[in-house]
């Protein structure tokens, strides 16, 4: 696993900001639930995953919380992690 150089920020419970060790690159780790009820077909019951997604580089730098809330300027590079650990060994790749 390629170990992370900067620290995580947290936004809120489950849900964080990760420089990429390119110094370049943003990451964002969050926790979100899926299951049948949310159409995945192959688990018996809903549960919560953890994602990686990836600052669309097509938008500028986010500016505001508002720019980081805009799910649509994030692109995902992982998902359904058991951990956050798992999350970020995705993300850093």
């Amino acid at each position: 696993m390629t170990e992370r150089r900067y620290a995580m920020t947290r936004l809120a419970a489950g849900d964080y900001l990760l420089p990429g060790n390119d110094r370049v690159t943003l990451f964002r780790l969050a926790t979100y639930e899926d299951g049948p009820s949310h159409g995945l077909d192959d688990s018996y019951a809903d549960r919560t995953y953890w994602g990686a997604w990836r600052w669309n580089i097509k938008h500028r730098w986010p500016e505001t919380v508002d720019d980081l809330d805009n799910w649509g300027n994030w692109d995902m590079v992982a998902a359904l992690c058991m951990t956050r650990h798992d999350a970020i060994a995705a993300a850093l790749l």
